[in-house]
């Protein structure tokens, strides 16, 4: 057995990004395992063909949406490619999936393909009501050992709060910049709303527009990070006070992955789906969300910190449960 991680390579984000992180971390815990695997970027799908040939694995996984369904019946139809498994792992909700405007037409077109949502719900929603072949095919955090980071000498009038990720309207950011300012009002605290500038997606200009315009007259600030290496990322959110990632609809969330094990308090969304119910907002509540913050920030003991650990750990034992068993 070989399973082979297809990317679609994007030039302009370098080497790390959600999609192609995904796929390593579930790669590498398959070499753990015992299964061989691999990833690699294809510039576009007429590289497909040669990428898989060369690899000859058991199992394709192309991670999302971007090879046509005529591409994939070319595939299919070629001899070496016979006796292949063929899998399409989505990385999204039915309310982002709705962005997507090819997104129902490709799914209702692939033939001889899994389709294998990191969610179960949507697999069972794709199974249910258009009668797909689905799995359910989770994320997997990467392997990480618990850094307790000791408090940094910073001047105490600031507070840092971390709100990473792409700049798009479904990451919620006005309503968390909204929820982090009012909480350092309420705390006699200037605010830095640390983000990440260099990704906009899906209208994300608007997003930051907004952002700007927001923190553009008053003491509380913006402060904009270009997209790092998960090694420079990681030591950036060694110097926050609280993470924020409480979006409206999220299904790989490394971001608080990285908070929790370098025990920085992290307040998110039920679509988190290891992070303890204590640390979770309503996204559409700016008053949810202050609330939360001032928790995280009221009680950031280390105890309460070990939840989410845990809380992760349960996750990713699971998830690989779930590719052992798909594997089998």
């Amino acid at each position: 057995m070989k399973v082979l991680f297809v990317v679609k390579k994007r030039i302009n984000y370098g080497a790390s990004y959600g999609l192609i992180n995904s796929a390593r971390f579930v790669s590498n815990f398959l070499n753990h395992a015992g299964i061989e695997s691999k990833v690699t970027e294809a510039k576009d799908a007429n590289a497909i063909d040669k990428i898989v040939t060369e690899y000859n694995p058991s199992h394709v996984i192309i991670e999302a949406l971007w090879v046509t369904p005529e591409k994939f019946e070319e595939l299919l139809k070629k001899p070496r490619h016979k006796n292949r498994e063929w899998i399409v792992r989505l990385h999204s909700r039915l309310p982002f999936l709705a962005t997507e405007g090819i997104a129902i037409e490709w799914l209702k077109k692939y033939k001889d393909i899994t389709i294998a949502p990191n969610v179960s719900e949507l697999a069972n929603d794709l199974k249910q009501t258009l009668n797909l072949d689905t799995a359910y095919l989770p994320n997997i955090y990467y392997p990480y050992e618990y850094k307790k980071i000791p408090k940094q000498e910073k001047d105490s009038d600031f507070i840092d709060i971390g709100c990473f990720g792409a700049v798009r309207p479904m990451k919620n950011h006005l309503s968390q910049a909204v929820a982090a300012v009012r909480f350092a009002n309420s705390e006699e605290l200037i605010c830095r709303f640390h983000i990440n500038a260099t990704r906009l997606e899906q209208g994300g200009e608007s997003v930051i527009k907004n952002l700007r315009n927001f923190f553009g007259d008053q003491e509380h600030q913006l402060v904009e990070h270009d997209w790092l290496t998960h090694e420079d990322f990681d030591t950036l959110v060694q110097q926050m006070d609280i993470g924020l990632q409480v979006s409206l609809t999220e299904t790989f969330n490394v971001i608080a992955a990285d908070f929790i094990v370098n025990s920085i308090p992290i307040v998110g969304s039920k679509e988190i789906p290891f992070l303890p119910w204590l640390f979770i907002a309503d996204p559409n509540s700016t008053d949810s969300i202050t609330d939360q913050l001032r928790f995280a920030w009221s009680f950031p003991g280390y105890n309460l910190q070990w939840m989410s650990v845990w809380s992760l750990d349960s996750y990713n034992k699971e998830a690989e449960k779930q590719w052992l068993h798909f594997l089998d």
